[in-house]
């Protein structure tokens, strides 16, 4: 048996535990599955490191070394609820990003907090030749040095989905793919996130490095009506433009599950 400290915390919908408690790199999938089978609303995990820095204000990893947007959200609340000294910056370094994040976070209100990430550049955007329901499709493509994603116009069948996004993640051979599912307009977003390390897929709420990708797309072909809200299922997340692409989202803590709750009945 293992004792388990967590947060559950909500960012714009993308429920993520971040454990309190340490666990070796090798044993954190494992641990992550298990907190994510426990909360049926997780959509990922990451992992609180207890290190001190000039350069950072808290540090995490992602169950999979994955980055995550939403997670840097959620890490920065976190941060200010166990200092309880408020600050309006809070640097988050986390997997997937050479650099810490910075969260710009408003004072607390009866909803949570309002946070602004500003989210790493991307490596690159490009194209690739995919082959969707039979036939050659050129879509957009993101890459971040954790993640990767796709711009869809339209839906696909949720089946037909997951198993693109499985085989195209071995063909691509990144820590983590997304497929964005995006309206005409682009201001609907629809995120499907693989991490192949922990064999995790899911449906997202919402993605903040999706959304960025979307922002780092219409950066680059020119678009000049920032700032832009896209609504996604679990609420909006908002674009602007300063010098780079950054994120507003709401975000709040759920609960907090300390070791005499019901996890240290769950064998690690």
């Amino acid at each position: 048996m293992a004792q388990c400290n967590y947060y559950l915390v909500n960012p714009t919908g993308n429920i993520t535990v971040l454990v309190e408690s340490r666990f070796s790199t090798e044993v954190q999938p494992f641990v992550a599955k298990k907190l994510l089978e426990l909360e049926k609303s997780g959509e990922q995990a990451g992992f609180i490191i207890n290190e001190k820095s000039d350069d950072f204000d808290i540090k995490i990893r992602m169950s999979g070394g994955e980055f995550c947007g939403n997670a840097c959200m959620a890490a920065a609340v976190v941060f200010l609820e166990k200092s309880r000294d408020f600050k309006k910056l809070v640097k988050v370094s986390i997997s997937g990003c050479d650099e810490p994040v910075n969260v710009t976070v408003d004072e607390k209100t009866d909803s949570g907090y309002v946070c602004r990430v500003q989210m790493p550049r991307a490596e690159s955007v490009g194209e690739i030749t995919a082959v969707i329901n039979g036939a050659e499709t050129v879509l957009p493509i993101i890459h971040y040095k954790g993640i990767s994603h796709i711009l869809i116009k339209g839906r696909l069948s949720a089946n037909y989905a997951e198993t693109f996004v499985r085989n195209l993640s071995k063909e691509l051979s990144c820590d983590a793919l997304g497929l964005l599912f995006v309206n005409e307009s682009l201001t609907s977003l629809t995120p499907l996130v693989y991490v192949p390390a922990v064999d995790a897929l899911y449906w997202e709420n919402s993605c903040a490095s999706g959304t960025a990708a979307l922002g780092e797309y219409l950066l680059k072909s020119d678009y000049k009506a920032f700032p832009i809200a896209v609504k996604e299922p679990g609420g909006i997340l908002k674009i602007s433009n300063n010098n780079g692409v950054c994120l507003e989202g709401k975000c709040r803590i759920e609960k907090y599950v300390n070791e005499n709750d019901i996890l240290n009945s769950v064998e690690f």
